[in-house]
């Protein structure tokens, strides 16, 4: 570890002495149950994932590090990243399995290990602002739509939300619905996994196929600089292609599936820069239902996909009478409507009707 100056090696002992210190005061349960991230974690996952010890010029860059992880999430980091993978080509390999985890909440989560997007999910703690930002929305007996939706994460919150209370669910009672999509092969039936295993079969409609504008065939691509991650995949219509791991998907207009007698109350759209082309394709719900969308926001995606550019799927959505905020904005209350800028980084937004 190149930690430079004498002062520095000798503030550098302190704290690890003061910190091992009060570990070792911890009474056993509190020592096994601790989440919280210290020095001694930072300088031991470097030297156990990375085989090296980190470089810091000095003991605020290394207590930096550490940030406002929980210790899960710090462990997390290093296990998928690069220079992990690199050092241990063999663990990917291990990693390709189907595992459960009980959530917080008591949602059974099956995922894959090697999905980094679902080992985020696994922690409990990935897009926690738009989940507050759901739960704000959703009511009992609301109708919803989840045009990408990966292994479920969010059919299963709005699935558990707009069902009906216990009592009429038993007795079969009316409920609200939730209209979920997802193409790609190999988390589709994972999600089906996720909406039986927390027995809203009732109330999940799960369709295996991509949003769009028209009704057909499409090709599913892969983003070739994060291969770890299942859920960057996007979707060209009617591409051919012939990258490594592509597959053929159908694709549906969101307003064939979903009923017409059913009035949509919120939308929820993940589709890596697809998201223009499924918007053309729920016209009636839009117009008609005026529901409050929660879209990703990826200029990146949306002019590599080539629909709409990122300024143009702004217009659009003004054009349909929406106002979008950042999801933290929407949290505060705060009225101050998103802008875009030449160069701005993918966010999240809240759409709601004028």
């Amino acid at each position: 570890m190149t930690i430079t100056g004498a002062n520095t090696r000798v503030d550098l002992a302190t704290a690890l002495q003061k910190e091992l210190s009060e570990v070792i005061q911890f009474k056993l349960a509190e020592r096994l149950d601790s989440n919280r991230v210290g020095l001694l974690d930072v300088l031991y996952a470097y030297r156990l994932f990375l085989g090296r010890w980190p470089e810091f010029d000095s003991i605020d860059s290394l207590t930096a590090k550490i940030g406002s992880n929980d210790l899960q999430s710090f462990a997390l980091g290093f296990v998928t990243s690069p220079e992990f993978k690199t050092r241990f080509p063999q663990a990917s390999e291990a990693l390709d399995m189907v595992v459960m985890r009980e959530m917080a909440d008591g949602t059974h989560l099956h995922f894959n290990l090697a999905d980094l997007q679902s080992l985020r999910i696994s922690t409990g703690l990935h897009e926690l602002p738009i989940q507050e930002g759901m739960l704000r929305v959703l009511r009992p007996g609301m109708n919803c739509v989840d045009a990408g939706a990966h292994i479920g994460m969010y059919s299963l919150l709005m699935g558990r939300t707009v069902r009906p209370p216990v009592a009429r669910w038993w007795r079969g009672g009316g409920g609200g619905k939730v209209y979920s999509f997802e193409p790609f092969p190999r988390t589709w039936p994972l999600l089906l996994r996720n909406i039986n295993a927390n027995h809203l079969q009732n109330t999940v409609v799960a369709t295996n196929a991509a949003c769009h504008a028209h009704p057909g065939r499409g090709r599913m691509f892969k983003n070739p600089h994060d291969p770890g991650n299942l859920g960057e995949v996007f979707v060209r219509a009617g591409a051919s292609g012939d990258a490594t791991g592509t597959a053929e998907v159908d694709l549906v207009r969101v307003d064939d599936v979903v009923p017409s007698y059913v009035r949509i109350g919120l939308v929820k759209i993940d589709i890596e820069g697809s998201e223009p082309a499924a918007m053309e394709g729920m016209q009636r719900i839009l117009h008609r239902d005026r529901p409050i969308i929660f879209t990703e926001f990826n200029p990146g995606a949306l002019e590599s996909i080539g629909d709409m550019t990122a300024a143009e799927y702004l217009g659009f959505l003004e054009e349909a009478g929406y106002r979008c905020r950042e999801v933290d904005n929407f949290l505060l209350d705060n009225a101050t409507e998103y802008e875009y800028q030449e160069g701005d980084k993918t966010t999240n937004l809240v759409c709601e009707p004028k």
